[in-house]
């Protein structure tokens, strides 16, 4: 079994992109999954923003990502909240290695 994990980030400005550039709004949250799963933590992701936009759902996209994950048998460990203002975020503000997704 691949025990390697990688840092993966769910980033919700393609939701809440209507921030003031000094706040924080919706911060990224970065978690730790298994590298051997990556693809599917990131189309979880995507899926989990689109089902948000798509339909009335209470959940937030965090719970829908994170049931997702559970649902598929992910393990997968919340590592926190990357603290940048929505300004710095408009920028590449992670490294091409590390993997995100925006929802």
């Amino acid at each position: 079994m691949n025990n390697i994990i990688t840092y993966f980030t769910l980033d919700f400005d393609g939701t809440y992109s209507n921030e003031i550039p000094d706040s924080n709004g919706v911060q990224p949250i970065v978690y730790a999954v298994p590298q051997c799963r990556l693809e599917e933590v990131e189309r979880l992701a995507a899926e989990s923003g689109e089902e948000f936009n798509d339909s009335d759902t209470d959940d937030c996209i965090l719970d829908l990502f994170e049931r997702k994950l559970i649902d598929a048998g992910i393990i997968f460990q919340l590592i926190g909240v990357l603290d940048l203002s929505f300004a710095e975020r408009q920028v590449d503000y992670l490294v091409d290695y590390l993997p995100h997704v925006v929802v």
